[in-house]
């Protein structure tokens, strides 16, 4: 997908980018677009105190052979001291995040030798405006055998960093075990720049001609009338609270099932991804999702050639719509997707947290905005990079949470395609994820077989049902006046308007993430107000709404 987004970029026959080079930077640096989101994200869920590993990306491989500490610890210091991103801290000033990156030294990781459960180091919860985001362990697993562990916080890091990560950790090791530090250059720019840049590609929201405006533009009329919720073979209802536990379930495709695949995708002038893309729109259609089928998709935001070996969280999300109207043959479902796919590439610069802002979703606890599922297609794995001395494979360990209801994750390896489900357990059973993983499989070696095949012969799993209970929002209560007077005002004075009604929508009226933290500080001072989360606000985004959550 990566590859296929650049391609587009390049000929889109757009208006010059400005080039992503140093930037002279503020004594408080911004967050980019996405890091706002999971930092905000990060709240809530220290607030609710919900499973905050959805957003831990572990890297785990086993090294068998004399591994050296000494030189492997140096090696992880000289590798925070080339990534700005991996010696940053998230402080607040007037409630706004912004980025303070560390000196070398006082960033650097420890590494522990670790005896206790790898999962236990991978759960355990980043303090974003203390702790550097990335922990390293090894643990002894016999003699002349380790397991190295590398856990990152989303916020610094994504899944198309785990390369230059792995390739910068590699080439340190091999330096420190000569006695030398690595002579390797300067990164052309660090993430800051970025964060820096991406504020000047975007442009004015409210200029017509800017890249957000236009970009909002195709997303606001490709998202017109998207469903608010697909049904899903669900085994509960959604708990309504934030944050979900995760599960993993994985699965190996059949040897020759990926050549084939590729055949199809080759004759449909697709990408494997497309196709992949397609056939989970086909399964959950077959288990009673409907036609209007959003699936999220993750890009790797990287455009700019300066960019490409950076350690840093890059990555976008687009909804991308698959319409299985019509039983149409899995071929022209391909086609359907592919023109969506390169769509949503051609405006891929718009962060998906600009898209809720406008779109303003319905929100729900627990619930991703405007997608359930997510699927993804890695090719950027860690597999040609060597350790010098050491025997390697990687280890696969899942994150312990989930961020979406499914997220299926098709890998390739050496000997085909490796399908991991990422799910929610509050959600499904392990077995029905196993369910759907078996069904995918089997629905991809029919369409290997015969890509002409309806769309509503293929092979059926499971049944859907809706996935958060109706009713399930919270009912008006007794409202007082006199408080519901104090936060229509408080309301009026945060938002910069002459007056909000009890039932006026916050966000309506200007509000978004960032404001709504600060509102929520502020009517907790209130007698009685203690209480309030802020993603009741996001649920429930009225005076009204406020006042039935507090009772």
């Amino acid at each position: 997908v990566a590859e296929l987004a650049e391609r587009v970029h390049r000929n889109a026959g757009a208006e010059p980018r400005p080039a992503l080079e140093p930037r002279e930077r503020p004594a408080r640096i911004p967050l980019s677009s996405a890091q706002r989101r999971l930092w905000l994200l990060d709240q809530l869920l220290r607030e609710d105190d919900g499973p905050r590993g959805a957003y831990h990306l572990p890297l785990a491989v086993r090294l068998r052979g004399d591994l050296d500490l000494a030189a492997l610890d140096a090696a992880i210091g000289d590798v925070t001291a080339r990534h700005e991103s991996l010696r940053t801290v998230f402080a607040e000033h007037d409630g706004t995040p912004y980025q303070r990156i560390l000196d070398p030294e006082e960033a650097r990781p420890a590494l522990e030798v670790a005896t206790c459960p790898p999962e236990e180091i991978i759960a355990r919860p980043f303090d974003l405006a203390a702790d550097v985001p990335l922990r390293v362990a090894v643990f002894p697993e016999g003699e002349r055998e380790h397991l190295l562990l590398a856990v990152f916080h989303h916020i610094a890091f994504d899944e198309w960093s785990f390369g230059p990560f792995a390739r910068d950790v590699a080439e340190a090791y091999a330096a420190r075990l000569d006695g030398r530090a690595p002579a390797w250059e300067p990164p052309p720019v660090q993430y800051a720049d970025h964060a820096l840049w991406q504020r000047e590609l975007l442009g004015d929201p409210l200029d017509p001609g800017s890249v957000h405006a236009r970009q909002l533009d195709h997303w606001a009329r490709t998202l017109a009338g998207l469903p608010e919720e697909i049904p899903l073979p669900v085994d509960r209802p959604r708990p309504g609270t934030v944050g979900q536990r995760g599960g993993t379930h994985t699965a190996d495709l059949p040897p020759g099932l990926t050549r084939r695949l590729r055949r199809v995708a080759r004759d449909a002038n697709a990408s494997m991804f497309m196709v992949c893309q397609a056939a989970v729109a086909a399964l959950l259609h077959r288990t009673g999702a409907g036609d209007d089928i959003p699936l999220g998709s993750p890009v790797a935001g990287r455009t700019e050639e300066a960019a490409r070996d950076l350690v840093g969280f890059f990555v976008n999300t687009l909804v991308l719509r698959a319409d299985v109207s019509g039983d149409p043959a899995f071929a022209e479902l391909l086609a359907r997707v592919r023109d969506a796919v390169l769509a949503g590439l051609a405006n891929q610069d718009l962060p998906f947290e600009a898209v809720v802002e406008a779109l303003r979703p319905r929100r729900v606890p627990g619930r991703n905005p405007l997608f359930q599922v997510m699927v993804g297609y890695e090719n950027q794995g860690v597999g040609d990079v060597r350790f010098p001395g050491l025997e390697q494979r990687e280890a696969l360990f899942g994150p312990g949470a989930a961020k979406f209801d499914l997220d299926f994750i098709f890998r390739e390896a050496a000997d085909g395609l490796r399908l991991i489900v990422d799910y929610s357990a509050d959600l499904f059973d392990r077995d029905t994820a196993a369910a759907l993983a078996g069904g995918l499989v089997r629905l991809l070696e029919a369409v290997a077989d015969d890509p002409g095949v309806k769309v509503g012969a293929l092979p059926a799993v499971l049944t859907a049902r809706a996935v958060t209970e109706a009713g399930a929002a919270p009912a008006a209560a007794r409202r007082d006046g006199e408080r519901e007077a104090v936060l229509c005002r408080i309301f009026a004075e945060e938002l910069g308007v002459a007056h909000v009604g009890p039932d006026d929508d916050f966000f309506d009226l200007g509000g978004h993430s960032l404001l709504a933290m600060r509102l929520v500080r502020r009517i907790r001072r209130e007698p009685g107000c203690a209480g309030l989360r802020i993603a009741t606000l996001m649920a429930a985004p009225t005076v009204a709404g406020v006042l039935a959550e507090l009772g």
